[in-house]
């Protein structure tokens, strides 16, 4: 009887001492999010202390995950702030044990393999187990444009924990409010101290016509497309060929936007050239056959233009030089 008890004593001894416990994770990583690969990956979702908020990315250009990029700051974000409001409110003896978590498919192969993906992003969460499987309770799913709120609600249902614990944190940067103050600072000093010149400059017509052409061109090349989107600069395919254009108007690269915009630029300042330039050349000649060759120049980007735009939407019927 003794030895019985003493071998079931033993056996439910084992899975605590070799488990991964709560405390030893948290101290570990400052209650910054976990990185979890392919050394690590069993011992951390098999275990029975602690709950795991699982988030699974590819984070590599070739992949091109564009809501891996969006939603990388969300989940970021949030843990933080979970992390944070923890050691101002703290847990009960009964509150569920979190651990924000995150694995990228680079360093996360093989677990990726025996999760059986096809896509991401992906957000599981984990029961406290008993070491058994890899299988997770739960999957968030991005259905909703406001993935903030929508990931807290999923969260705060699964844990059973106070929404105190998921309010969002802002940290103040004081590096970066130090350096804007010594930049607007700068900037003052030089305009005082040079007043005129300043005057001067901003009231160039010349000046505000290449900074109105600068705009135009940023926002019709996708510029904020790109800056909203954080997409890849340029894909690569299998054979290791270069795509610089993304079929559709739902997605697009960022060399894309420099080609159209490279375009746009040089047509631009042809037109003003030959609108505001050529009718000061004295010589009538000179005047006619450069506005004439500028014309078939503009003509030959307008084509280019097409052609880029073909590369984005192959059913357009028209086309005017095919380059």
């Amino acid at each position: 009887m003794r030895f019985s008890f003493l071998l079931l004593s033993i056996g439910l001894l084992v899975p605590t001492c070799l488990g991964v416990r709560y405390e030893t994770l948290t101290s570990k990583y400052k209650r910054n999010i976990v990185k979890i690969t392919d050394a690590n990956y069993q011992d951390l979702l098999n275990n029975e202390d602690f709950d795991i908020v699982l988030y699974l990315t590819a984070s590599s250009p070739q992949v091109g995950c564009v809501l891996c990029n969006e939603f990388q700051p969300v989940f970021e974000q949030l843990a933080s702030s979970f992390y944070e409001n923890l050691e101002t409110h703290g847990l009960g003896s009964d509150d569920t044990k979190l651990i924000f978590a995150y694995s990228d498919f680079p360093d996360s192969r093989k677990l990726f393999q025996q999760l059986a993906l096809n896509n991401v992003p992906k957000v599981y969460y984990y029961n406290a187990q008993q070491g058994i499987g890899l299988k997770p309770s739960d999957e968030f799913m991005f259905m909703s444009t406001d993935l903030l709120s929508t990931l807290t609600s999923w969260l705060v249902a699964k844990t059973h924990l106070s929404p105190e614990l998921f309010a969002l944190k802002t940290k103040i940067n004081y590096t970066e409010l130090f350096l804007t103050f010594c930049i607007v600072f700068g900037l003052g000093v030089i305009i005082t101290l040079n007043y005129k010149r300043v005057l001067a400059i901003i009231t160039n017509k010349r000046g505000w016509q290449a900074f109105s052409i600068l705009l135009v061109i940023l926002f019709t090349s996708g510029y904020m497309f790109n800056v909203i989107r954080n997409t890849q600069y340029i894909r690569t395919n299998k054979d290791g060929s270069n795509i610089y254009f993304m079929g559709g108007h739902q997605a697009q690269l960022g060399v894309e936007t420099q080609i159209i915009s490279v375009i746009y630029g040089l047509f631009c300042a042809g037109m003003v050239i030959l609108v505001d330039m050529f009718k000061k050349f004295e010589n009538a000649k000179l005047r006619l056959f450069g506005s004439i060759g500028l014309s078939f120049g503009l003509f030959v980007l307008y084509s280019i233009l097409v052609t880029c735009f073909h590369a984005k939407n192959t059913g357009y019927p028209y086309w005017l030089l095919k380059l």
